[in-house]
């Protein structure tokens, strides 16, 4: 059985924030963010998460707009640095 992505623990502070403007599903995008710095393709992620692959495609693209990244290399580092995963 495989192990399934943990939403990464995050500082209340941030989390805070991006929950007003992003809501629940901004656990998920974490989630995916997580998956993928762990080496995980979306279609591997979309399984665990219910969601479709195209789906965590958008996310990083939503997540790379709010971070004003772009790549998603560029993401996962700037998630890194700033202890949004681990």
């Amino acid at each position: 059985m495989e192990k399934q992505t943990q939403v990464p623990a995050v500082d209340p502070f941030i989390m805070m924030l991006l929950k007003k403007r992003y809501g629940v599903r901004l656990e998920k995008m974490l989630a995916a963010l997580q998956g993928a710095a762990n080496g995980k393709y979306a279609a591997e992620i979309g399984k665990e998460l219910f969601v479709s692959d195209r789906t965590v495609e958008a996310w990083y693209c939503e997540l790379m707009r709010l971070m004003e990244c772009k790549t998603k290399t560029q993401l996962i580092a700037e998630a890194l640095r700033k202890k949004l995963i681990n």
